[in-house]
């Protein structure tokens, strides 16, 4: 029976299997196979929901110092990490925004050059393309994507950098359209600013309401925001700025979210998570519970992270918040369960007995994705 399927009834029943699962039905019998196959290289029926709708984003952890044959893919749904090969590169990658199903990753060139250059990954097919090189060549400028959900589209902004010679900093914005497929200088910025973005900015930027965003800790820590429509700069306070010993941007539900350390007494003894609303005031909507962040404390793998919040990193995508250390330790997740609540989820990390010391302990960039094996439809030119 379940071989006859009509296609259009698989394809919906298809549309709810994360892509693990979607890949293991493929060899039930030749019928699935040949659905699950159309599938991948249509995508769902316009009638079928959206994967993004149905599951809670994966989280993927990349090695960011050493050249790894692989990356690692942890799936909430089943609770279950996978090995994703990553063989294809020659550099070490540093991810910086899942853009529909995709990973927009920098290589990190440290035996030839500090120029950037940007490529498209698919971490499930092994797939990936170039995006043509800026046209101000610049080294270690700030890079931010802007995703237009609505049109599939997206735009890669990258800002400040060092010159060619590295004489200057570059105090120009430029902008690459996936829509048109090239660059194009879209503003001028202060050279302050384009000083403190290449020396201080901590992480990529976030967009959120029509503003990219960067956190950087010239002094104390303070948020940089680039209204992408206009091309004016913003400069945002941190929240408990003076008291901040680490923070990060994400976007949670649509707004800014800026997760933080802060020190009380001395020492690092809390982790909380603010959001920014309209007038530019940052509230703080959560606190990881004392006791679930001893517990997340004191299991850490790598020496020297043991007890400090300062050592966390974290990565988030509107419905979900992950905090991490290495890929051994075990991670904690604020993630939304129902449509206004909230919840604290205890992962475990990748096992230990299946992972060598050089793994357990080498540095790790996580990010959140919604994986597919339907590539989007700007995707293009694999492997060139």
């Amino acid at each position: 029976m379940w071989d006859l399927l009509p296609f259009d009834l698989l394809n919906h029943v298809f549309s709810f299997l994360p892509p693990d699962s979607l890949a293991r039905a493929t060899s039930v019998c030749r019928q699935w196979h040949g659905g699950a196959d159309a599938f991948i290289n249509s995508g769902p029926l316009p009638s079928s929901p959206a994967p993004a709708a149905l599951h809670p984003p994966w989280f993927l952890a990349m090695h960011t110092r050493d050249r790894a044959t692989r990356c690692y893919g942890y799936n909430p749904v089943l609770g279950r990490w996978h090995t994703l090969p990553l063989d294809i590169f020659p550099h070490p990658l540093r991810p910086v925004a899942s853009v529909g199903g995709l990973i927009l990753c920098r290589p990190l060139l440290l035996a030839h050059s500090l120029l950037l250059r940007l490529t498209l990954f698919h971490p499930l097919t092994k797939r990936y393309s170039w995006l043509p090189d800026p046209i101000v060549p610049r080294a270690n400028p700030a890079v931010g994507v802007a995703v237009d959900r609505d049109s599939d589209s997206f735009r890669v902004y990258v800002a400040g950098g060092m010159s060619v010679e590295g004489s200057r900093y570059e105090a120009t914005v430029e902008a690459y359209d996936s829509g048109r497929g090239g660059w194009g200088l879209v503003a001028d910025m202060p050279r302050e600013l384009a000083v403190r973005l290449t020396v201080w900015a901590q992480s990529e930027g976030v967009y959120a309401g029509g503003v990219l965003y960067w956190v950087t800790s010239a002094r104390v820590y303070s948020v940089m925001g680039f209204e992408v429509g206009t091309g004016r700069w913003v400069e945002v306070k941190a929240p408990e700025a003076e008291r901040l010993a680490s923070a990060a941007l994400v976007r949670r539900s649509g707004r800014l979210a800026l997760v933080g350390a802060v020190t009380r007494g001395g020492g690092c003894s809390s982790c909380c998570i603010w959001e920014l609303g309209e007038r530019f005031e940052w509230v703080l909507v959560e606190e990881v519970p004392p006791e679930l962040g001893r517990r997340f404390l004191e299991s850490a793998a790598a020496p020297g992270t043991h007890g400090r919040w300062d050592c966390a990193k974290c990565a988030g995508i509107d419905e979900a918040i992950y905090l991490y250390r290495d890929l051994c330790s075990p991670m904690l997740v604020w993630r939304r369960e129902k449509e206004t609540k909230w919840e604290w989820i205890w992962v475990e990390g990748f096992a230990k007995s299946k992972a060598n010391e050089a793994t357990t302990t080498s540095p790790i960039k996580g990010v959140l994705l919604h994986p597919s094996l339907s590539p989007p439809s700007f995707y293009r030119s694999p492997n060139k």
